[in-house]
């Protein structure tokens, strides 16, 4: 420190930092020699300073490198968060993210500003920062759903991408004065889960965040014999440990929410998904559709897919219904398109439905006198105005 040097790397070859420049020299500068000379000749009017003077420079970088790491560590998160909302796989931190960053910053700012992007974004620190902010967010939503004096739960088995079996339990609870809605947790299932198995997973989970089922309220289920069923169902071992909770079977289920099709109109929804599927499924057929399109100047080169259910294809249909003329020639046959823009104007009217019952803090008040209700009224204004040959609310059909 006389000389204003500390060490810096390891002890098998350490090597000399100067606190002032903060320039590391070489292992041979080490020599008293040559610290002195580069003191002297770089730094000559600090050649007289105290040696608390150095002491004071070397707290200073402490704190700073200190700084640094905090903010460094501040920005590995911000950027995780990014790759998480984006989709990406992990490893986009480390290949693109932080070259590019380092890259615009030099640009802009110069090639030491660049260099002092220190972020590590590799694959194994993108997931272990996501792990720990999920841990911080079940920790902080299991501590509101301990503290609120009741909370309601919804619980369904689903399946994902990968064919497996997923139990999902929707929480909604009082915090600040207001009811809130959140995913509690999602877990995997066995490839054939019982009431039990089903059970075993609420009840573990309630338990190892000390959440007290007397506080349960109400459950809403859906009708899955697993759910239901009268011994080992998931309903009769919940009533076992919180006999005062009720449950509500789901109001918002697809099935609820369709009437029966007449066959003319399930004919042309059947024959609209084979038309689809025969262009889609076929890698030929694709290209082939996609370059009539092209030729047509069309607006859209590809149609939607359908596998979906069958409730949600009003997209599918009104993009099928745009490209009519190309589908018609690509076909050389004439299709029934005025039942085709209706399908597609009565399954946008049930989507636009489905999607407006599922949104958060929507109760079960909510979905049949403001919701169903109101789309039973327009379905009796719809058949009156059909009678009187008015199109009005059905733009795809009145074009024809």
């Amino acid at each position: 420190l006389e000389l204003g040097f500390m060490w810096t790397g390891n002890k098998s070859e350490s090597r000399p930092l100067f606190l002032l420049c903060k320039e590391v020299l070489s292992n041979e500068s080490l020599k008293p020699a040559h610290l002195q000379h580069h003191h002297e000749t770089e730094h000559g009017k600090y050649v007289s300073k105290p040696t608390q003077f150095s002491e004071n420079k070397l707290k200073e970088l402490k704190e700073t490198k200190g700084s640094d790491n905090a903010k460094a560590v501040e920005a590995s998160y911000q950027m995780t968060q990014l790759i998480i909302w984006t989709g990406n796989p992990h490893t986009i931190g480390e290949e693109l993210v932080l070259l590019a960053a380092k890259e615009m910053v030099s640009a802009m700012l110069g090639d030491e500003a660049g260099k002092q992007i220190g972020l590590i974004l590799s694959n194994n620190t993108v997931r272990r920062r996501i792990d720990k902010m999920a841990q911080n967010v079940k920790e902080q939503l299991t501590e509101k759903v301990w503290k609120s004096h009741f909370y309601s739960l919804q619980i369904d088995e689903t399946t994902d991408i990968a064919n497996r079996s997923n139990f999902l339990s929707v929480v909604r609870y009082q915090y600040s004065g207001e009811v809130q809605e959140d995913c509690l947790f999602c877990k995997f299932l066995s490839p054939c889960p019982t009431g039990e198995a089903i059970f075993d997973v609420l009840s573990h989970f309630t338990r190892e965040h000390d959440i007290n089922w007397s506080k349960c309220v109400g459950i809403t289920i859906d009708g899955a014999r697993a759910i239901t069923g009268q011994y080992t169902g998931v309903v009769t071992q919940v009533k076992a440990v919180a006999p005062l909770t009720t449950f509500i079977r789901c109001s918002i289920h697809r099935e609820v929410l369709a009437a029966k099709m007449p066959d003319d109109q399930r004919m042309v929804l059947d024959k609209s998904v084979k038309i689809v599927n025969f262009i889609k499924a076929r890698p030929l057929n694709s290209r082939l559709f996609a370059a009539l399109c092209d030729k047509m100047d069309s607006d859209h080169s590809q149609l939607l897919h359908t596998e979906i259910h069958w409730l949600s294809r009003g997209k599918f249909l009104s993009h099928l219904l745009q490209l009519r003329d190309e589908v018609r020639i690509f076909f050389a046959h004439h299709f029934e398109l005025t039942k085709l823009a209706y399908l597609a104007n009565i399954f946008s009217y049930r989507n636009g439905l489905n999607l407006s019952v599922q949104r958060k803090a929507v109760t079960i008040f909510h979905v049949h006198d403001k919701k169903i209700d109101a789309m039973i009224k327009n379905f009796d204004l719809w058949i009156a105005q059909l009678d009187q040959s008015n199109y009005d609310s059905f733009p795809n059909l009145s074009y024809f």
